[in-house]
């Protein structure tokens, strides 16, 4: 289908440029409702993304015009020549500042094999599902839970393995395979704080049986403390540990405030050279670096979306901007070299310890009902699933009430923790400290 698209495309009037994404999954997919299987699937399907350029020129001034559409995986000529022309007709509604597309050259980056790749993905789900219910004591022995302990609710297990190949008109024809794991999950306890679930999902690409069952336990202890909850108390302002899912969102917003994109479009005004966390740190600088590859992640890639190769790239260093970051159009426009869509991120960890942090938090949030960091203002905020206050050397659970701030006016004063997590695409420490986060609590 792939050379039946090109010859459609050569003889295609106003196609300047085009870009072509296949990508063939195969899945298996396992559905528990405590420990029994309720269900498996198996699943193949192909996907075809094109991109078609048109370049014009309108009262003197060049564009490019540009419109991305799904194909289907299987479509007569016709009906493949009727889609080209309407992305055709779309991409001359577009007025892009003109960009080049990825040339072929360069090294050819290679990744370390997932252990996936040594067998069926059947066997490799039975071997996840092991490890997943394993890690829940209240089942491992087959007999009732305990109603104070945490236990599995249900689980979802997907695992795909991927190949991906890009093609373009300029000569690019790179591929690649890789593995996409899922878990979703659903834990619960019973305790004074009534019957209460906690849900994660959790992202991989590789088999790594110690990190996925540490994770699992976690939630498990987690939803057992979230049953013996009392309420948030009023704190008004104070010091608040965050981690977990919530501490990469706020990470978030330095990786957007340094990308190429942000400041093509005006949404940061931060250049190669400035200090994303202000004059005068009295915490934590932040280093954060660029990766293709992050074991276990499913964002590692040889290349990126447009067939860039990617490598380690520093992007800032004790707090400074090192390098924009981007893939080829908007590192174009401004005139920096590309780096790629590089979706790994590697923050540096701190120097204090998580029992450092805790000492001196009033606050430590393990987990958010919903949190949400704008990566434009820096805003955040999030209704408390599950916090522990400390009071009088004493640390307790609770729940209820909320913590909110804004980023650019608390991270002068940052700590971050020395432990690290993985999740997924971020590496990075496990918690970070902040002074004077709003707190609104449930009495």
């Amino acid at each position: 289908m792939i050379e039946t698209l090109k010859a459609l495309l050569a003889g295609t009037p106003g196609v300047s440029d085009w870009k072509l994404v296949e990508q063939r999954r195969e899945g298996r997919e396992l559905f528990f409702v405590g420990r029994e299987l309720d269900m498996q699937r198996a699943r193949s399907v192909r996907h075809l993304a094109l991109t078609v350029y048109h370049d014009f020129e309108e009262d003197g001034k060049p564009y490019r015009g540009m419109m991305r559409t799904g194909l289907p995986a299987v479509a007569s000529t016709a009906e493949l020549a009727r889609r080209l022309e309407e992305a055709v007709f779309a991409a001359r509604q577009v007025r892009n500042e003109p960009f080049p597309l990825v040339e072929p050259g360069g090294a050819w980056p290679t990744l370390p094999p997932s252990r996936f790749a040594d067998g069926p993905l059947g066997r490799w789900l039975a071997c996840l599902a092991g490890v997943v219910f394993d890690a829940d004591p209240a089942r491992g022995a087959g007999g009732p839970a305990p109603s104070a302990a945490g236990r599995i609710n249900s689980a979802e297990l997907f695992l795909d393995q991927v190949e991906t190949r890009i093609v373009n008109s300029r000569g690019v024809d790179v591929r690649f395979p890789g593995y996409e794991g899922y878990l979703e999950l659903i834990v619960e306890a019973e305790g004074p704080a009534g019957e209460v679930e906690l849900y994660r999902e959790i992202r991989f690409s590789d088999y790594q049986p110690e990190l996925l069952e540490a994770e699992v336990r976690s939630e498990l202890e987690l939803v057992r403390d979230r049953a013996q909850a009392g309420a948030t108390p009023r704190l008004r302002s104070a010091s608040v540990m965050i981690g977990g899912e919530a501490l990469r969102e706020l990470m978030h917003y330095y990786l957007v405030q340094s990308a190429a994109e942000s400041a093509y479009n005006g949404v940061s005004r931060f250049k190669v050279g400035d200090n994303l966390q202000g004059p005068t740190v009295r915490g934590d600088t932040l280093s954060i670096r660029g990766e293709a590859h992050l074991p276990g992640s499913t964002a590692s890639a040889p290349w990126d979306g447009d067939g860039l190769p990617l490598q380690s790239t520093l992007l800032i260093e004790d707090g400074v901007v090192r390098r924009l970051w981007g893939p080829l159009r908007f590192c174009h426009y401004l005139g920096v070299h590309p780096t790629g869509g590089l979706w790994n991120f590697d923050v540096r960890p701190g120097d204090r310890s998580l029992e450092e942090l805790r000492r001196e938090a009033r606050l430590e949030v393990a987990a958010f009902s919903d949190f949400h960091g704008d990566p434009i203002t820096g805003d955040f905020g999030g209704e408390v699933r599950l916090g522990y206050v400390n009071e009088n050397g004493r640390r307790r659970p609770v729940s209820g009430g909320s913590v909110s701030g804004n980023l650019k006016e608390l991270h002068g004063r940052m700590y971050l923790s020395q432990e690290v997590q993985q999740l997924n695409s971020f590496r990075g420490p496990r918690a970070a400290l902040l002074f004077d986060v709003a707190v609104t609590g449930v009495r």
